[in-house]
């Protein structure tokens, strides 16, 4: 008898072991249950013990609610605007600004490429990308990218096609990961307002827009891009001390697809990325 309960446990334990589902959260700032955390510091990845903000903590909690079945694999950034601010760049001025434009560029690329190859060496099966940029708001928030808003527009665009081909060399680089990316939240349409990595067109690209809480109007970025709309104003969530809050856009609408991948990976680990996309946006 025995014997007969510990082979019970030990198949419940493979069975268990399989459906875990590897996720990868890349997200600025995150401290939570996570099966391993790194950071991106401007040339390298190295080991994340930092705190969490709002964001992070609403991300990670919709990704996680009722799921045990994965693993987060954290990858953390400082947010685009925020670096450019700390790194000096934006006391440039517009001249010494856009001879600076490569060493952005480069930077920038750096970030995706080995993030996403860190992602690959950790077999991760899904990413949510809850953050985004757009050339319009990037236009913006940098002002010595031009003497005019029409020449900041115009290299705010050519920034974020670096930015995007960046995303995209590395999103085909891992066809075997879904990555499932925030639609934005300028309510325009996404070419547009040329958001990043929202414009992808990569088959491994899962983009998710917003609904008001009723599902009649958007809330978000619109376009042939968008794969999915969801309801996503006043998502609630928990934070850090237990209480309470309420979020809306296009980062509360990722985790909640990127949660129901989750649970159909856990259910059917096999199942291909063509597969899991189609699942996703039949069920939404």
């Amino acid at each position: 008898m025995n014997k007969v309960i510990l082979v019970v446990f030990f198949l419940l334990a493979i069975i268990t072991a399989q459906s875990q589902v590897r996720v990868g959260l890349w997200e600025p700032y995150y401290k939570g249950n996570t099966k391993k955390s790194v950071f991106f510091t401007g040339n390298s990845l190295e080991d994340y013990t930092g705190s969490s903000n709002e964001h992070g903590t609403a991300v990670g909690y919709i990704l996680t609610i009722n799921n045990p079945n994965l693993e987060i694999y954290h990858a953390g950034f400082v947010p685009t605007t925020q670096y450019l601010t700390e790194s000096g760049v934006l006391s440039l001025t517009v001249e010494k600004r856009l001879q600076n434009l490569k060493s952005e560029y480069d930077c920038w690329n750096r970030f995706v490429t080995q993030t996403v190859a860190w992602f690959k060496k950790e077999k991760v099966k899904i990413v949510n990308m809850s953050f985004g940029n757009s050339a319009v708001i990037f236009a913006e928030n940098n002002p010595n990218l031009g003497h005019t808003y029409a020449e900041r527009l115009k290299v705010a665009r050519e920034w974020m096609t670096h930015f995007q081909n960046a995303f995209d060399k590395a999103f085909k680089s891992a066809p075997e990961i879904l990555f499932i990316v925030a639609a934005g939240n300028d309510e325009l349409d996404v070419e547009e307002s040329f958001d990043v990595p929202a414009i992808s067109s990569e088959s491994n690209v899962l983009c998710i827009g917003a609904l008001s809480k009723d599902g009649r109007r958007k809330i978000s970025n619109y376009g042939k891009q968008i794969d999915i709309y969801i309801p996503a104003e006043d998502v609630e969530w928990v934070d850090a001390e237990g209480n309470k809050q309420y979020s809306s856009g296009t980062s509360l609408a990722v985790p909640q697809i990127a949660n129901k991948a989750v649970l159909k990976l856990a259910e059917n680990p096999k199942i291909s990325v063509a597969k899991l996309k189609e699942f996703l946006i039949s069920k939404s």
